[in-house]
């Protein structure tokens, strides 16, 4: 598959509330005053304490749909439920001509319900983890750590005065020995940009990329590419795995790179995967930075117990007017040169799993589409692009918005599509255990 044009900022899509709350802080300092006196924020134990899950295992069970199937006897029955729904004719749901479905997991044995904590971090360990970083980039020469790392936190007072990074304070000038749900170490120089929170490093970049483009060096802008570059080429990993660009050191095989890519997060940044966890590449983009060089962006996906998480590559619209939303999770890699990740941005793979409710049956792509075509409000027409299966979060509006804290992890039939009513993304999840029916909206 190929795909041109120009990148500008879509791929702020899909992150995690959290992370776009870091994100709104650190395009402007914000009104925000509070004291830190003496607070010093707790890990793990206290995050897990503070999650706010909204789950009931009796509740959950009343809503759970009759005529399931075995998990294990479903893969049989899959490819002929695609052809017979294609074939069904509802009220207020159809397929395209070139509808794609995904395959059905191999080896899948159960599905879940869960919510996941971070691994925790402390002070002193964040500080290591970024002398470890810039060693591995070869800039540990050039900073100076003890003038140059910040502190992020809703606990922290900052300067309104002054613009990012310069209104947080800096880490010798604040009491805090634990990273809390929301802090974050900040390093933002003109040689490197991370930061660095109860999950480990959860963006950076090497400089590279503004370097090489010649621009006032700023390494964030390398994180939310904020350039106008080309699209040579996008697609699946297993359809590009072969090909080959010239990238700033030379040709390499955009296989090679991705393998790199994997390496690199199954390593950790810094902790290792947790348990049941495991990665892939599903997809890769080639942008030209000039005549003669190309840069390679990869999607790095997160397992389940041999399911996949659904990711997003684009904006996606809560149904807020329910109270509540799906967010799906993505993690989007830049490499530049033949050493591997340049950049990244998203979830960790060390969060800690805690399973709520497991099952070995489960709803069908035929039911769930009955199902959903029963629910659908009205105003919702679907034409169905494509179908998808994974895990995604389920969070509830708290009063003051969505909040990650409230996540819930539920496995979804995702049909993706327009509401041909008025000409909107509409994207329609049925969880694969109990048959419940959510959506969410997009611009078309």
């Amino acid at each position: 598959m190929t795909e041109k044009g120009t990148i500008k900022q879509t791929l702020l899509g899909g992150l995690t509330v959290g992370l776009l709350l870091l994100l709104f802080v650190l395009c402007g300092c914000g009104n925000t005053k509070s004291q830190q006196e003496g607070k010093n924020q707790q890990s793990q134990s206290a995050e897990t304490e503070t999650k706010k899950i909204n789950f009931s295992e009796e509740k959950y069970e009343e809503k759970i749909v009759d005529n399931r199937i075995a998990i294990a006897e479903y893969p049989k029955r899959y490819e002929q439920e695609i052809q017979e729904i294609q074939n069904l004719s509802y009220p207020n749901i159809h397929f395209t001509e070139d509808c794609t479905f995904d395959p059905f997991p191999e080896e899948l044995s159960r599905l879940s319900v869960f919510y996941t904590t971070a691994h925790g971090m402390s002070v002193q360990e964040g500080l290591e983890t970024l002398e470890n970083w810039l060693v591995s980039i070869g800039k540990q020469e050039e900073i100076d750590l003890e003038k140059e790392v910040r502190v992020m936190g809703a606990d922290l007072e900052m300067d309104e005065s002054k613009g990012a990074p310069e209104c947080y304070p800096l880490l010798s000038d604040v009491s805090i020995e634990q990273l809390g749900s929301g802090d974050a170490l900040l390093l933002d120089t003109k040689q490197c940009y991370a930061m660095v929170g109860v999950e480990g490093i959860f963006m950076m970049s090497d400089g590279k990329l503004s370097a090489y483009l010649g621009e006032n060096p700023k390494p964030i802008n390398d994180i939310y590419m904020k350039y106008d570059l080309k699209l040579l080429q996008s697609g699946s990993l297993e359809e590009l795995k072969e090909e080959v660009y010239p990238l700033i050191s030379g040709d390499y095989k955009i296989g090679e790179s991705a393998k790199q890519v994997k390496e690199y997060f199954e390593k950790g940044t810094p902790f290792p995967m947790a348990e049941g966890v495991k990665i892939d590449i599903p997809d890769v983009s080639v942008y030209r930075l000039d005549a003669d060089t190309c840069m390679y962006t990869f999607n790095v996906r997160r397992w389940y117990e041999n399911m996949a998480y659904l990711y997003l590559q684009d904006t996606d619209i809560a149904n807020s007017y329910e109270g509540y939303a799906i967010e799906e999770s993505i993690k989007y890699v830049n490499v530049v040169d033949d050493t591997g990740v340049s950049t990244f941005k998203g979830p960790s793979e060390s969060d800690v799993v805690h399973p709520l409710y497991q099952d070995t049956q489960m709803v069908g792509v035929e039911q769930a589409l009955d199902i959903a075509s029963k629910k659908l409000a009205s105003f919702l027409k679907l034409e169905v692009q494509e179908v998808k299966i994974g895990y995604a979060s389920y969070m509830t509006d708290t009063g003051q918005g969505f909040n990650e804290d409230t996540a819930v992890y539920y496995p979804f039939w995702k049909f993706s599509g327009v509401n041909i009513v008025k000409n909107q993304v509409l994207n329609v999840y049925v969880d694969m255990i109990s048959g419940a029916v959510y959506y969410t909206f997009g611009n078309a």
